[in-house]
């Protein structure tokens, strides 16, 4: 097994079930290159990295950047975003304390060692977009004091990618940033700035100049856009807002515009009207398509559970729960799991509303009030069959009802306990906090269905795969096959299944080798899978192709080379590989990492979940072929290599006179005897060649 699998294996065994948070959704022009932990300068956080934040406060990241397109803003490195908390549990209080935040960079060229990110947050009353106490006037009261400022060291991250970057606040003064009494949100500016800029003081300053970073931008005037900060659409947005997932935004956002045409204001947010003719201001208002800064707040906060119907514990024999929902209405109940549905105690719950005559959304919470599952993303509109709704935890893999999607266990995993679940109109949408925002399509009556095994009911047997990458069909090694096949987007946190068949087996003289790099995207980090029939792993790559791509070479040694491919399939990928019999095989392909049963001595059903927010191009073509077994240069048995008696016994064997220690006059092995090609390989052989 590849080393980082086994990390990644032995770190969320030793973390738990909450480390099974994946990374955020990306969709955008760039690839998701992960989230990465920073501390302030000056300010480590209390305990370590782990926040005392229970709960998302606002989110417009874990959701948001699956329905549209992330993007980052061209020239210019310098934003600011008007948050507010409704709804949500941080909407209202007189306690209000941000513990924790993560935030969209984009990074173009590799940042050097001495550039950072400046976070200054400000009171909702000292911002305003079209600029503050007169039109035109910079957005930021230039009497305003910030409630807080953060300097992070970025570090030097691979380029072109688009990070989350997280970072505790419990060090700062209070244990976080308070949001004042009496405001429904604030407002945050991100910057670029180099380590030798230093933010005035404020206290010492006549004329406070927080929002003027003129000469601490990174690249300064005219940029050239090393570096960016990230920003999504929300396509089910009006022009006039775009509601995160827990509180909300206006589609206007400041905007720092550092090309040419701005020199003259580089560092400010001027206010007033976005002009027709282009950047020819620092800020927009109403954009559309509404966008929304890459930015979550965790906070401190317990959130009521809000009135519900209650199912009891789930019973192995299933449970079904009819409603009606109308336009604009949240249904809630709650639930309990008697046993864990993970993958290891191989228990799973499966939701769906099958059945439904209405068509519903809905969602699952814990009992502190965030989206219960992988990443907090346990929410669903149409995933069974038809328009219906399907969730699945545990270990898989179930049949499909219909059109849907398989019974799987995508959804992640759940520990035993008290769950809460919102069910709907179609098009709701749902975020931690027990926040569920109804949409005003029609609803109607539907039925809830449960599914489980988490009392100790035995583990059916699981069905196969359903095939939603290339079917490579028959390949035969012993005729040289070869299988093309497809680029194909993973989706967030997706798995593309494949199948072939190999009408004889692979060994010492036959090979497969499965090659990535012709079809996969080159930032990809793709992991894959060999499963045989009975739904075992055979084989899993991560990282043995180039760029950290999978690679398969099975059976066979060599040197064999595809396209542009630079590392060798040698027939020892992975190491110690035995080849394949003839038979039916199923190919798993997804990005790092993802989960498994690989754990288990067998049993292992076709279970691979995704946990990446990537969505990538990844394929592979398969070839199969055999390579011939040569004789020796020491042809004539007597211990002395490439002599003239080799060469005398070699002709005197093809003649029909082989010594009693002579090789074969079938010396390329390839079934014909005595042919041009066994003499050209013999004499490439006695030359110290490759057969």
């Amino acid at each position: 097994m590849n080393v980082k699998k086994c990390l990644v294996l032995a770190a969320l065994a030793g973390a738990g079930l909450s480390a099974t948070n994946a990374l955020a959704q990306e969709a955008g022009p760039l690839p998701f290159g992960g989230e990465i932990r920073r501390d302030p300068i000056g300010f480590p956080p209390l305990g370590g990295y782990e926040s005392r934040a229970i709960a998302e406060v606002y989110d417009c990241l874990t959701n948001t950047f699956g329905n549209g397109s992330s993007t980052h803003l061209g020239a210019s490195e310098m934003i600011l975003e008007d948050v507010s908390f409704a709804p949500g549990p941080y909407a209202t209080g007189a306690s209000r304390i941000l513990t924790e935040m993560t935030y969209g960079l984009a990074i173009i060229t590799t940042p050097s060692a001495t550039e950072d990110v400046l976070l200054i947050f400000w009171d909702e009353d000292d911002v305003a977009f079209t600029g503050f106490g007169a039109a035109g006037a910079n957005m930021i009261n230039p009497a305003a004091v910030p409630l807080a400022v953060v300097r992070i060291d970025v570090g030097v991250q691979n380029p072109n990618f688009y990070y989350q970057f997280t970072s505790s606040l419990t060090g700062l003064p209070g244990g976080g940033v308070t949001v004042p009494v009496g405001d429904v949100g604030l407002s945050l500016q991100v910057a670029w700035v180099t380590d030798a800029y230093t933010p005035p003081d404020n206290n010492a300053d006549t004329v406070p100049d927080w929002w003027n970073l003129s000469g601490g931008m990174y690249q300064g005037c005219a940029s050239t856009t090393l570096r960016s900060t990230v920003f999504g659409s929300n396509t089910g947005a009006a022009v006039g807002g775009n509601p995160a997932s827990v509180g909300s935004t206006t589609a206007s956002y400041g905007r720092d515009i550092s090309n040419a045409a701005m020199c003259a204001n580089i560092g400010t947010f001027i206010g007033g009207v976005q002009a027709a003719s282009g950047n020819v201001e620092h800020r927009f208002i109403n954009a559309s398509p509404a966008r929304g800064y890459m930015l979550r707040f965790r906070g401190d906060v317990i959130v009521p559970a809000p009135a519900n119907t209650p199912l009891g514990c789930i019973p192995d024999a299933g449970l079904a729960a009819p409603g009606t929902v109308a336009a604009g209405e949240i249904d809630w109940y709650s639930f309990c799991l008697s046993g864990a549905a993970t993958d290891a105690a191989l228990q799973f719950l499966d939701v769906d509303s099958e059945g439904s005559a209405g068509d519903v959304a809905m969602a699952i919470y814990n009992d502190g009030g965030a989206l219960a599952g992988l990443g907090g993303t346990a929410a669903d509109d149409d995933s069974g069959s038809g328009t219906n709704a399907q969730l699945s935890f545990g270990v898989g893999r179930r049949a499909a009802v219909g059109d849907g999607s398989q019974y799987d266990g995508r959804s992640g995993e759940l520990a035993a306990g008290t769950y809460y679940m919102a069910v709907g109109p179609a098009g709701s949408t749902f975020g931690s906090g027990f926040v569920a925002n109804a949409s005003a399509n029609v609803g109607g009556a539907y039925g809830i269905n449960f599914a489980t095994n988490t009392n100790g009911a035995a583990l059916a047997a699981s069905v196969i795969p359903q095939i939603n990458g290339v079917d490579y069909g028959t390949l035969d090694p012993a005729a040289n096959s070869v299988a093309p096949g497809l680029g194909q987007a993973t989706g967030l946190r997706g798995v593309l299944w494949s199948t072939f068949t190999l009408a004889s087996p692979v060994d010492a003289t036959h090979f497969l080798d499965a090659d990535f790099n012709a079809l996969s995207t080159a930032s990809a980090d793709a992991v894959c899978y060999i499963f045989d029939s009975t739904g075992d792993i055979v084989y899993f790559s991560d990282d043995e192709g180039p760029a950290a791509l999978a690679q398969f070479s099975l059976g066979a040694d060599g040197t064999r080379m595809y396209g542009a491919n630079t590392v060798p399939f040698d027939g020892n990928t992975p190491i110690g590989e035995s080849g394949l019999a003839a038979g039916t095989y199923y190919m798993a392909k997804g990005l790092f990492a993802t989960q498994d049963l690989f754990a288990l001595l067998s049993g292992h059903r076709w279970h691979v979940r995704g946990t990446s927010g990537s969505n990538l191009t990844v394929g592979a073509d398969l070839y199969t072929g055999t390579v011939s077994s040569c004789g020796s240069a020491d042809f004539d048995g007597d211990g002395d290599t490439g002599t003239d008696l080799d060469i005398e016994a070699f002709f005197a064997c093809l003649g029909g006179d082989c010594c009693g220690t002579c090789g074969s006059a079938d010396f390329d092995g390839d079934g014909d005897t005595g042919t041009d090609l066994d003499i050209e390989a013999f004499f490439r052989v006695l030359g110290g060649g490759e057969c």
